[in-house]
């Protein structure tokens, strides 16, 4: 709850759709993503509850390039994943 006389920190827009998308795409928890960008767990707690409540992606201050990086993220970190796989079988000769 706030206190008399505390005083908010103002966080750009930009900044806020950056932090959502990192939280999604990384799947690490509140605290490292708290601790990476320097914010109050419940200031991040309080964005990607309200990104699910608006259905972050369709929002209105989320734009199409953003959503096409989203993506592009998705599908490296997939090619990553599958690359990883591909060494792992590899070692343990596995088919």
């Amino acid at each position: 709850m706030a206190q008399k006389g505390q005083k908010f920190n103002k966080y750009d827009q930009d900044l806020k759709n950056k932090i959502i998308q990192d939280f999604y795409l990384s799947h690490y928890s509140y605290k490292l993503i708290s601790i990476k960008y320097s914010i109050p767990i419940g200031t991040l707690a309080t964005w990607i509850s309200h990104s699910k409540q608006t259905d972050y992606l369709k929002d209105e201050n989320v734009s199409n390039k953003t959503v096409k990086t989203i993506l592009q993220l998705s599908l490296n970190h997939l090619r990553n994943l599958k690359m990883e796989q591909k060494q792992l079988l590899a070692e343990n000769k596995i088919n």
